[in-house]
């Protein structure tokens, strides 16, 4: 994931992979990442089964003028 925000004096990527189950998607692992920066690199591999559906959720907060924003993306993995 990267991600820039002009002004931000901090950002934290977090990525989820997710797997369906039972009609809805279910956290399998996650991993965080800060930087006390304006922009993101997030670099992460997530092994998945070839049986099963999966997606990877990425939130991306950052700081900006002391207020906290955050921005939700979701990508479907095959």
């Amino acid at each position: 994931a990267m991600a820039g925000r002009p002004g931000a004096t901090s950002i934290t990527s977090t990525l989820t992979l997710q797997k369906k189950s039972s009609g809805s998607y279910k956290k399998v692992t996650s991993t965080s990442k800060t930087v006390q920066d304006n922009h993101i690199n997030h670099i992460k591999t997530f092994s998945i089964s070839s049986s099963g559906t999966y997606r990877l959720k990425a939130t991306i907060k950052y700081k900006q003028n002391g207020l906290i924003r955050s921005n939700t993306y979701y990508k479907s993995l095959s």
